[in-house]
């Protein structure tokens, strides 16, 4: 056999093996312990804290540097094939794509042991508090009015521009009150369930594409780095900064992540922190009355100008960049979270409300004036448990 076919052949061997050990991974990690034990708690997390430390040491992405060049590669990969094509080197195409085989296979190993088992450990939801028992009707309107009082209340303390808009801190500053705020998970109480290492969230150059795809933030594992789009309302930074860097602390599976965001918002003692917090969970503490057929009317109600000038600000600076490839991004983040293990897709982002149809004393349903079941929460997201342990 001559050389450049046993150097092929290598190659192709190496990638095989690769490809077999991402194989083991995979069906290893749907074991709940071995997830949790040997790979969150053990080699995961210490190939991510290992690289994590050495990406820490430059102000930029690796993890954005290393798409800008497969990029690179990958046009110029496939201009060589079509010359070689043309010349009928056919053997030296072959031998190309088994080199590329083996950087895929690396990549794909890398991820699997990195960050592909945390989607099958303990939820993060058996680490932090939550309140179970239902409140009535009269409970949840006084919970959602004392909420708006709460948030009303930071937004006039929140720091403001001379025209009203919220003023945005730095971002080397907000970097430091995460490390800050993280820190507090270190605390024997939690177990070691959270990795200690707390990433420095960096701003993505090309930050247009994340936002076009309806996406504020992304973290890659492999490079133990957590990534927030410039292009983020000033009120949405700190959430997107948390959420990221949640993953990076071993918590991947998307709702747990935002769980365990909202409890690092919510329970700081910086008020621009907690505003952000009661900035990006309304949608829950909508879904307390209009789930439990309450009238929605005292969500708008009670919210003062302050808020309202925000929320429509947010708004119109996220139409400014969002939406061009929403749709297309929305489908691959399915595609890789169903992947990955979360089998509701996108929709793992937030776990569900269960809701049950009312019945009186007998057992028997009770009808709305239009004749409809009326339903009520049996129990609430984790979302919601938590905030109501928190708040109420």
């Amino acid at each position: 056999m001559k050389l450049k076919h046993k150097k092929t052949l290598t190659l192709i061997i190496i990638s095989g093996a690769l490809l077999f050990l991402t194989l083991i991974v995979s069906l290893l990690k749907t074991n709940e312990f071995i997830s949790e034990y040997i790979f969150t708690r053990g080699v995961s997390r210490g190939l991510v804290w290992f690289m994590g430390s050495l990406t820490d040491l430059v102000p930029f992405s690796v993890f954005e540097l290393i798409i800008i060049v497969a990029i690179i590669m990958c046009a110029w990969l496939i201009v060589k094939w079509i010359r070689l094509a043309i010349k009928r080197k056919h053997f030296k195409i072959a031998k190309s794509i088994t080199t590329v085989l083996l950087a895929v296979s690396v990549t794909v190993l890398a991820y699997s042991v990195t960050a592909s088992p945390s989607y099958y450990r303990e939820p993060a939801e058996n680490y932090l508090p939550r309140h179970s028992e239902i409140l009535n009707d009269e409970e949840v309107i006084s919970f959602v009015k004392a909420y708006f009082e709460s948030y009303n209340e930071l937004a006039l303390k929140v720091e403001r521009n001379k025209d009203g808009s919220i003023k945005q801190p730095s971002h080397k500053e907000l970097s430091a009150k995460m490390q800050k705020e993280y820190a507090r998970l270190n605390d024997p109480k939690y177990k070691g369930y959270f990795s200690t290492r707390t990433a420095r969230p960096k701003r993505l150059i090309f930050s247009g594409v994340l936002e076009a795809s309806g996406s504020g933030g992304i973290a890659f594992l492999p490079t133990g780095e957590a990534h927030i789009s410039r292009y983020l309302a000033p009120q949405d930074i700190p959430y997107v900064m948390a959420h990221e860097i949640a993953h990076t602390k071993g918590i991947m599976y998307e709702s747990c992540a935002e769980l365990v965001s909202a409890y690092v918002l919510f329970t700081s003692e910086d008020i621009f922190l907690r505003y952000s917090g009661y900035s990006n969970y309304l949608w829950d503490i909508y879904r307390l009355l209009s789930l439990n057929k309450l009238a929605t009317a005292i969500f708008w109600d009670s919210m003062s100008e302050t808020v309202r000038g925000d929320i429509d600000r947010r708004a119109s600076y996220r139409s400014k960049h969002h939406g061009a490839f929403n749709e297309l991004g929305n489908r691959l983040n399915d595609f890789y979270l169903k992947l990955s293990g979360a089998s509701g897709g996108t929709l793992s982002y937030h776990d569900p409300v269960v809701t049950t149809p009312s019945t009186d004393i007998d057992g028997n349903p009770i009808l709305d004036k239009d004749g409809n079941p009326v339903i009520k929460i049996s129990q609430y997201n984790n979302i919601q448990g938590l905030l109501l342990h928190l708040l109420a």
